[in-house]
């Protein structure tokens, strides 16, 4: 797919941004801890926290609900995520349970760069205290594009499909 004969952006797709899901509880685990780690840095001695301890912000990445997922759009070939923003209000404590609430954040189109036509779409995640007080906020954008609409780059070893 190169570029589309129209926007891709319908009204049904940008009625989606916005939308989110309801407040899941999520605690923050020994387990969390250790997978978000190992995510961060690969395979490493994980400390241990006690409970009440301070632990570190990026435990977040671990703390998505499963089976909760929003609907994204699939409207291209190929995905990739571009960027991760986490902004820490207060510091997170082993043990403690935070509700967490997903919603989509924004969806644009781009045009032109190595891949022509792509989407952006970000998610925004809150993580906020049993009482509604904010604790954190995480968010991601992910491109979808089509790899074989790719421009050579000469030297940099990837080939157009």
């Amino acid at each position: 797919m190169s570029m589309p004969e129209a926007s891709l952006l319908t009204p049904e797709i940008r009625a989606l941004i916005g939308t989110g899901n309801e407040p899941v509880a999520v605690t923050i685990t020994p387990a969390a801890v250790r997978r978000s780690m190992r995510a961060v840095f690969g395979e490493i001695a994980t400390p241990t926290f006690a409970p009440g301890e301070e632990v570190p912000g990026y435990v977040l990445i671990a703390l998505q609900p499963e089976g909760d997922e929003l609907p994204m759009p699939d409207l291209m070939p190929d995905k990739l995520e571009v960027s991760n923003e986490i902004d820490i209000v207060r510091p997170l404590r082993m043990g403690e349970t935070l509700q967490v609430r997903s919603r989509i954040g924004h969806i644009a189109e781009r045009l032109g760069g190595r891949f022509g036509y792509s989407l952006l779409i970000r998610m925004d995640v809150e993580f906020s205290e049993p009482g509604g007080a904010v604790v954190a906020r995480f968010s991601f954008t992910a491109m979808q594009y089509d790899a074989s609409a790719a421009l050579d780059a000469p030297g940099d070893g990837v080939e157009p499909r």
